[in-house]
């Protein structure tokens, strides 16, 4: 499964990092990039993201979000609610990875090239898997409703 090396598709992504210990947080990288999220003990991906903040910053939130007791809004992070919910229905552990995208400055621009690249991992797991990962695409356990937002 190539989706899951440390290698996929040329980009240099750091250790798989669990959900769980908040402290190893410490270890992914703290600029803007690309992220995917699996359940351990599953070999497919659950969630591929991109932003241009810190990825660390980035990751810790949706972890938060994703350990809460009740399900999160769909705000501040989308995939929180679904990852919440397959974390709750079927009694899942995640850990995530990263990969630094190094770009020349924080325009407009450099957002839509990490998105081109965020759309570009979705397409070629979709190609390695079969399928589209769980939680992109507005994808939702079949067992809840996604939360709205708070407002």
């Amino acid at each position: 499964m190539k989706f899951l090396t440390l290698n996929w598709c040329g980009l240099s992504w750091s250790s798989w990092q669990p959900f769980s210990d908040p402290l190893t947080f410490r270890q992914l990288p703290a600029m803007p990039g690309v992220y995917r999220i699996r359940a351990i003990g599953i070999e497919e991906l659950f969630y591929i993201g991109e932003t241009g903040r810190d990825l660390r910053e980035r990751l810790g939130g949706l972890r938060r979000n994703t350990m809460r007791t009740e399900m999160p809004f769909n705000d501040p992070h989308t995939a929180a609610p679904s990852l919440w919910a397959w974390r709750h229905a079927e009694n899942l552990h995640f850990e995530c990875s990263a990969a630094p995208v190094i770009l020349a400055d924080d325009s407009e621009e450099a957002r839509k090239r990490r998105e081109g690249l965020e759309f570009y991992l979705l397409w070629q797991y979709r190609l390695e898997y079969g399928s589209s990962t769980r939680c992109n695409h507005g994808r939702f356990h079949s067992r809840y409703t996604k939360s709205l937002s708070e407002n």
